[in-house]
This record gives C-alpha cells, structure tokens and sequence, in this order.
C-alpha cells in the first residue's frame, strides 16, 4: 500500500518505521528540514520537506495514489486540515491524531465500508473475484435489511466527518484514562483490551518477587492459573517471546493473557496481587492526560487530588472539577510527594508528566515511600526496565497508544477475509489475531488433534493459540493436546509478526 504520514515525531516515525518494515510504500511529510533529513536515514522512508495541508507537498508525495493518509503533527487543526486537503486531491483512508478529545469523537469513526473499500481494492488486483462480480449481477432490487438500515443510519450519522474529508479522528486521553481507571480498580493490571465482541479480555500484569511461581515452568503451573486464562506472550526487558510449557517466569517480566473480565481480579490475585481498595489517589501533573484522567475518576466515584506546577493551569482546573482537590505546587520538591503519601495515606500515584526522567525519579520516589500502587507516563520504552526493577508497577504511554491504536485500524483494512481482529503488542514484535475457520472447513487445520499439529509443526514456533471460541457460546475454550478444531470457529493466536503470513497461509480457506 501507499501511506503517506504528515508529522516526523515520534508518533510520525514509529509508524513510518513500522509500516516500512511489512513493505509498504511510506512517505513522510514535514516542514523540519532537519527531521526530513532524519527520516530519510531510515531505511525505506522517503521524506518531503513542506506543509502537510499545502497541495503542492502533498502532490509531491503522490497523494493521487495514496491508500492511506495519516496526519500526526502536534497540532489537531493542522491534522485536520490536512486531512481535507488530502482527500480533496486524492481518495485515501484519511487517520487524523487528535489530542483535543472532543474532536476525536463518535462523529469520526471508520466505518466498515471504508474497511472494505481497501479490501475490494486489493481483491480487484486479483483474479479470483469471479463468484461475487456473478451475484452482483444475478441480484435484485430487494427490501432493505435491519444490517442495511443501520448501515444507512451509520452514515447519516457521520455525515458531518465524511464532508470535512475525515475517515478517522483518533485521540488517546479518554482511552489513556480509562486504562489508568481500570489499574487503580485492579492493583497489578498494567493493560486491558477487550477482543471478540467482549468475550475476551487481553490483561497485562508485572511479575514481582512476591509471585510464588518465579522460575518455575509453565507446565507446572498449568492448573493454578485460573480458568479460562492462557498465557500467550511475555515481554522480557526489550525482548517478547512466545510462551511454551518449559517456558519459565522470571521477575520483572511482563505477561500478557487472554481470559474473559470476570477472571481479571482471580488471574491478578494468582500473580500476588490481591484485590484491595483504593480509596485515595494523588495525580501528579494536569496535563491534558492529567485532566482526563481526574475527570474519568471522578465520574467513577473517587476525588482525586491534582499536584499541578503552573499557577494558570492548576486555577483553570480547580474550576472544572466537582470533587477533586488541585494543588499547585512544583512536584519535584519531594516533600510534597511524601506528605501526600505517608501522611496523607495516598494508595495510588499517578504521575503523568511529560518530562520522562522527572517522571520516572518521582515515581520511583512514590514507590520507595511505599505507595501500594504507582502508574508513571512513559512515551520512551527504553525506561521500561529501569522503572519495573524500581518497582514502578504500570507504564502508560499516550503516544505508543495512538501509534499501536492506528497501526491496528490499518490492520483492520488489510486484514485478509478470514482474519477478524488484531492487537499490536510491543514494537511490533508481536499481533494477537482473530481467525475465523470458514463453514467449510480447512483440511489443514480441521479435524486434527491440537497434539498431532503441533508435532507435525504446522504452526511456526513464532506462534501459538491462545483461546477457540466455539459458534455461540460465550465461554471460550483453551486449548489443549485433544483440543480439534472445527468449521466456523474462532481462533485467537499470538503470532511474531514474521511469522504472520505463514499463519495466514495456514488458516486461509482451502484452495478449490
């Protein structure tokens, strides 16, 4: 595919980066001289010096053939315009970043006809299309569906984005504070998405010292883990691996498990993190993140308290919360973090700065004077393994969750037919996907014991299968030695991300 991204930050190269390495055509357009002549350093990105709303920029970079345009600057109203700009001269998927969360909202979503758009693009590049270009012309005008009604509604509803030339508005403060809600609710939760409708949970948790089954392998911990619960990949200081029986927990790893939200609490009692309430809360830093996040808390019944350090913008806040307390002072005069703590009993710590080191040295401060829980905002992973050996309990990075969040909405266009959801963990290193068997059937992996496939190595050693959903049924099933798999299923695997296509080739429905 042809992407073109106006921005060269951070949010701008990771994703150029990313979508270079799976050997899409990626231009970067900037008006830094400077980070164009560092994005071209990097292999297969070509970088256009300019304004990414300016017609003759976006000419430049062959905006008449782009598939994608993502627009990542700082600025939501350069984001947005650009987007307009671009779909004025040409026809892509337009993905604006927002940081302003009232622009990011229900009327900006893409819809399932943008998804397929691509899709029918890529399929006419094919020569396999024969049966659906016979129904297209066998059928006849007939009475609207319930699925076609809502879809018309859908796009009355959206009507206003479409015209401003915008397919996407993404912003990250309300899923941000949302995630750092659901820590504090569930002390040792690091991450939590949904997959499947709902029916699946995908949770994240640290392994500290006082988890009983450090060094220990998988297989003898099998039966301890609550059911349904599997544990499908494990970040380990820069490293992820798939996880496998003789596969052995070490502290400060990172896990990753799929399970259903009931287990949540069960699963993070296992690892040693008991459920407790929280009953106060400290926030350092009201940041946009910041704001949010006290917002969301006291929508869900806490008053959180706010250390802010500029006078204007701790005033501006105290007027726009009902119950949280705002304090303006400078955060990095510690005594302020350990009044809050030791005298003032603060169960949880928040710290959402910008600036990475002084958030890092006052949560680890936080941590040494016993907070039971401590969150710091982190948009540089290299950090990652200092803090978690200084007991900082989760990371939370609003910029890697707006790059992983369109990373996985480009995904979702060019997912192949029979591949219904994706998560992106990491780099990049790992996806967990969602494959639906067709009715039909798949010789490769139909009928065949879980045991039997695995011997015969059909699955990479980069993946594995995490969980089947079966028809209906909103149970999901794990699997095991004599676990089959049947038409219509559904499977969730974590796969490497250089093992996707062979994946994909293996559950692909059967060639006739």
């Amino acid at each position: 595919m042809n992407v073109i991204i106006v921005g060269a930050g951070e949010v701008g190269i990771y994703l150029a980066r990313i979508l270079a390495e799976e050997g899409h055509q990626i231009i970067v357009i900037d008006s830094s001289e400077s980070a164009c002549d560092e994005a071209n350093k990097l292999e297969g990105l070509t970088a256009v010096n300019g304004n990414g709303s300016s017609t003759s920029a976006l000419e430049e970079a062959g905006i008449a053939n782009a598939d994608f345009f993502i627009s990542v600057t700082n600025l939501d109203e350069v984001n947005m315009l650009s987007c307009m700009t671009a779909k004025k001269l040409g026809n892509p998927i337009t993905i604006a970043g927002m940081r302003d969360s009232t622009y990011s909202d229900e009327n900006f979503k893409l819809t399932e006809e943008d998804r397929k758009k691509k899709k029918k693009k890529k399929d006419n590049k094919k020569k396999d299309n024969k049966k659906k270009d016979k129904k297209r012309k066998r059928k006849k005008p007939e009475a609207a569906t319930e699925e076609e009604l809502e879809e018309e509604k859908e796009e009355e509803k959206e009507g206003a984005a479409k015209d401003l030339g915008i397919d996407l508005a993404l912003g990250t403060e309300d899923t941000v504070a949302q995630q750092i809600g659901n820590m504090i609710k569930s002390p040792g939760l690091s991450s939590h998405q949904f997959l499947h409708g709902r029916k699946l949970v995908l949770i994240e948790n640290s392994v500290k010292d006082h988890f009983s089954g450090i060094d220990q392998k998988l297989s003898a911990l099998k039966d301890k883990i609550p059911e349904p619960g599997n544990l499908v990949a494990i970040q380990r200081e820069s490293k992820f691996i798939i996880p496998d029986g003789n596969t052995e927990l070490k502290e400060n790893d990172q896990v990753f498990t799929l399970t259903v939200n009931e287990k949540v609490d069960e699963y993070l009692e296992f690892f040693g993190f008991p459920k407790q309430e929280v009953h106060q809360i400290l926030i350092v830093g009201c940041g946009t993140i910041g704001y949010h996040t006290a917002r969301y808390l006291e929508e869900i019944g806490y008053a959180p308290t706010i250390i802010e350090s500029d006078p204007e913008r701790a005033k501006w806040a105290a007027s726009r919360f009902k119950r949280a307390n705002v304090m303006q002072y400078d955060a990095t005069k510690i005594d302020i973090i350990r009044e809050q703590v030791e005298q003032e009993g603060k169960d949880a710590v928040a710290v959402l700065l910008k600036q990475e080191e002084t958030a890092l040295l006052i949560s680890m401060y936080a941590k040494h004077l016993k907070a039971s829980q401590v969150i710091c905002r982190v948009d540089d992973f290299k950090y990652a393994p200092i803090a978690y050996q200084a007991g900082v309990d989760s990371l939370i990075s609003p910029q890697r969750a707006l790059a992983q969040r369109i990373i996985e909405e480009v995904r979702r266009v060019t997912l192949t037919e029979n591949m219904q959801d994706t998560i992106v963990l990491g780099d990049n290193e790992i996806e967990i996907l969602d494959f639906k068997i067709p009715p039909e059937g798949n010789d490769k992996v139909c009928g065949t014991p879980m045991s039997e496939l695995n011997e015969q190595k059909r699955l990479p050693e980069g993946a594995m299968i995490g969980a089947i959903l079966r028809g209906e049924s909103s149970e999901p099933e794990l699997p095991r030695g004599d676990t089959i798999i049947d038409p219509g299923d559904h499977v969730i695997l974590s796969v490497k991300t250089t093992d996707i296509k062979t994946v994909e080739k293996l559950f692909a429905p059967d060639s006739k």
